[in-house]
């Protein structure tokens, strides 16, 4: 079986720890199975993906088109030297985008999504839409392309109730649309033997997310309320970390 882990990777910590939850998982059921990732340069590098494992899924999404399935021009004999699987070879597809579909991304990664899920269908290749943020959608396009994912995926999981509303809001009450809680923490933690547990009380994460992708207030306000939050921390010997 070929499993494709789609839209997680390396440079986003909390995406990393979700590919890496998905593979603990897939492992403990399916050992046999092969891993599949498609290339990107802003989330998982060729020697990453290579270090994990993953055969590499030809895709190459631009201009509105998926021009990956011009490998199949090239023997197949010839792609398994490499390590090069087809869109059309991948038996399951999870999509772990975290926060991928929304207004806040553009309408690229909307309408990438229904023209693959599209493919997938029409193929009989099941696909997952892991916990994750769904929304806001108010644009024509994405509303649109929302619509036509959800007629073609098989089980869509929104990570809360606010994403789920967005999410129902355009495409209405389905069956395939369900509530699940993020799914990380199914991995057990493995705690660093120089952690010290008296000096490290409260954990403070940075989300850099909430500087670029977020209004001119709203970024500009996200580090003075780090800040402050770090304070109140200290002020109450709290005695807080900040894991980067």
């Amino acid at each position: 079986m070929l499993i494709e882990i789609r839209k997680a990777g390396f440079k986003n910590k909390g995406a990393e720890l979700m590919q890496r939850a998905i593979l603990d998982k897939v492992d403990s059921l399916y050992p046999d199975a092969r891993i599949a990732m498609a290339p990107s340069s802003a989330s998982a590098t060729f020697e990453q993906r290579v270090r994990m494992g993953f055969y590499q899924k030809a895709w190459h999404w631009k201009y509105g088109r998926q021009w990956g399935q011009l490998a199949s021009l090239v023997p197949k004999k010839l792609r398994e030297m490499y390590g090069v699987v087809l869109d059309k070879e991948v038996d399951f597809v999870l999509d772990a985008s975290g926060f991928s579909y929304s207004d806040q991304w553009g309408v690229s990664n909307s309408v990438e999504l229904a023209v693959a899920s599209n493919g997938w269908k029409k193929r009989g290749t099941p696909c997952v839409l892991l916990p994750q943020a769904f929304g806001p959608f108010t644009t024509r396009k994405i509303r649109d392309a929302m619509i036509r994912a959800t007629n073609n995926i098989d089980l869509i999981y929104a990570r809360d109730e606010r994403s789920y509303e967005f999410l129902i809001s355009v495409v209405g009450r389905r069956d395939n649309v369900k509530i699940a809680p993020d799914f990380t923490n199914l991995m057990a933690g493995q705690v660093p033997a120089y952690f010290n547990r008296e000096e490290h009380k409260f954990c403070v994460v940075p989300n850099y997310r909430m500087i670029d992708k977020t209004s001119q207030i709203a970024s500009g306000q996200y580090i003075p309320f780090l800040v402050a939050a770090v304070r109140h921390l200290l002020d109450r010997n709290a005695k807080p970390f900040i894991l980067i």
